[in-house]
């Protein structure tokens, strides 16, 4: 700082004995916002949850044939349930009985519950975080 120069009120533009620009203080929010995420994520690929996942995750993948299946069946019932309907119901039975194969298969059943429980998991972060900041989200009811 120049000799000369005042030093504003708000001492909260300042970082040690520097002067920072605001542009600065939100680079830096940001820096420490991302890192906590980073943290919450490493809690999340340390947790049995996610552990358990990864290892069906890697079961499935030795078998590419079982992969794809699977894959087509979750891309199908997500779109079905993402695209809501009257017919929701009957198309997710009949997809279950159109992949029966797969849905009853024990390697991809332990892989799509695991996704399962992580999914729930993730989602039980974002909730928090969409409660605690009081987002709207009144426009998905």
């Amino acid at each position: 700082m120049e000799k000369d120069e005042t030093k504003p009120d708000d001492t909260s533009y300042y970082y040690g004995s520097r002067l920072v620009s605001s542009a600065e203080r939100r680079d830096f929010e940001m820096f420490e916002l991302e890192s906590k995420a980073r943290e919450v994520a490493e809690l999340l690929l340390n947790s049995e949850v996610y552990i358990k996942y990864d290892e069906a995750r890697r079961k499935l993948e030795e078998n590419s044939e079982l992969l794809l299946g699977v894959n087509e069946y979750r891309k199908k019932r997500f779109y079905i349930q993402n695209n809501p309907d009257e017919n929701m119901q009957n198309a997710l039975n009949q997809l279950v009985i159109d992949y029966g194969h797969i849905v009853n298969n024990p390697t991809a059943m332990e892989y799509m519950d695991a996704e399962s429980l992580l999914c729930r998991e993730v989602r039980k972060v974002t909730a928090i975080i969409a409660d605690v900041i009081n987002m709207d989200m009144n426009f998905l009811d």
